[in-house]
């Protein structure tokens, strides 16, 4: 099979599979939670806040700090001490008026979902433990370096060495530009790896070109094969291992198979 890849085209590969990271979080505007007091006792001529109604709604709540402040809050589990009874009145959207969820407990939900959903979707390593996205990303960073590294200490050899094939890389590039964002393209032996790449992408293709052919060439090639099947029967591993290489010529396939037979 032809083998061939341009310098230029896997240089660009290279640079389009570089990202940038680190971009800053966007500041976020502080709010000002209302106190303890502000929940607990209204404004003048107002009526108090309906938990107060509710009993011993003190081991319903949590109180956490906001500023100089203290505050109730509602907490995202309820307390061993709270009643159930007492806990679905707290969390009502009317008895629960002027009262907020515990900024502590959300943002640790928040986080802990974050993680999991990070570990979730986590390549898992070969000692079968999720590896960290930071540690993927670091691993990748260092790669693309090396191999950046790599193509320039070693650039007038691998421009000697394509310059003498040129066409195959248009057809395997996006085979190659998988192999090295994946970080799997093996850049310090990269005349058999790009080898090994081209191959197997031409013999993806002639394997669907050889499908299509027979399926348009269905009932002429059976009525062929039905008429030389005894013949045929003694060159029958030639013809799989000709077809499995992408060696078999299907497009001439009665004088590939005749040679099979006169060999």
């Amino acid at each position: 099979m032809k083998f061939s890849t341009t310098c230029i085209a896997l240089s660009a590969t290279l640079a389009n599979a570089r990202s940038l990271r680190g971009l800053a979080d966007a500041p976020t505007t502080a709010t000002t939670e209302p106190t303890a007091t502000d929940s607990m006792v209204g404004g003048p001529g107002s009526l108090p806040p309906a938990y107060l109604s509710i009993p011993d709604y003190e081991s319903c709540l949590s109180k956490e700090t906001a500023g100089t402040n203290e505050q109730w809050c509602i907490p995202a589990a309820k307390p061993s001490a709270c009643a159930d009874a007492n806990w679905g009145l707290m969390t009502q959207e009317n008895m629960g008026g002027g009262l907020t969820a515990c900024v502590s407990t959300s943002n640790k939900k928040a986080m802990s979902s974050a993680e999991d959903g990070a570990t979730k979707d986590a390549p898992v390593t070969d000692d079968g433990y999720a590896a960290s996205p930071s540690n993927t990303d670091a691993a990748m960073d260092a790669y693309k370096q090396k191999m950046t590294a790599f193509m320039e200490s070693h650039k007038a050899e691998i421009v000697a060495f394509v310059s003498k094939h040129k066409a195959a890389i248009d057809e395997a590039k996006d085979d190659i530009a998988k192999a090295i964002n994946t970080g799997d393209f093996d850049f310090a032996n990269y005349q058999e790896q790009l080898k090994d790449i081209v191959d197997k992408h031409d013999l993806a293709a002639y394997k669907q070109k050889f499908d299509d052919y027979m399926a348009s060439h269905k009932a002429e090639v059976k009525k062929f094969l039905d008429e030389n099947k005894d013949i045929l029967k003694d060159v029958e591993e030639k013809i799989k291992d000709a077809v499995a290489s992408g060696q078999f010529d299907f497009t001439h396939y009665k004088g590939q198979l005749q040679a099979f037979v006169n060999d």
